[in-house]
């Protein structure tokens, strides 16, 4: 009899865990969240032909990235040689004209792992605020 009753016990665990038709089954490393942004940092003046760094720590794993500005630009991001965080560099055009952001231009960093960033250049373009 005790064989009987731990067997219907067993019998019930399955059913309940089969409601549906189906088995439920969590793994919590497999539940998604809200993807991580990437840090971008802009070196220099937005200004007629000056030479900008932008850098991004991205994830510890990458090693490469690619940055676009709305001003046209665009650059790979790889390791600096003296500080964990990717750079590259992009000059501005002789004639920059208003940005998207309210007048601003922006950049935005996309590393190889998926992270993604914008910025907003501090000026306005042509050196002026």
């Amino acid at each position: 009899m005790i064989k009987t009753i731990a067997l219907a016990a067993i019998g019930a665990t399955a059913v309940a865990g089969t409601a549906g038709g189906a088995w439920i089954y969590h793994n919590s490393n497999q539940i998604s969240s809200t993807s991580q942004v990437a840090q971008v940092h802009i070196d220099g003046m937005l200004k007629p032909n000056n030479e900008i760094m932008i850098s991004s720590p991205c994830a510890p794993t990458d090693t490469h990235a690619k940055l676009t500005t709305s001003f046209g630009a665009t650059a790979d991001l790889t390791p600096a040689a003296d500080r964990g965080e990717l750079i590259g560099f992009v000059t501005a055009p002789n004639n920059i004209g208003p940005g998207p952001a309210d007048g601003y231009h922006t950049v935005t960093v996309t590393c190889d792992s998926g992270l993604t960033g914008t910025a907003t250049f501090p000026s306005a373009g042509n050196g002026g605020q």
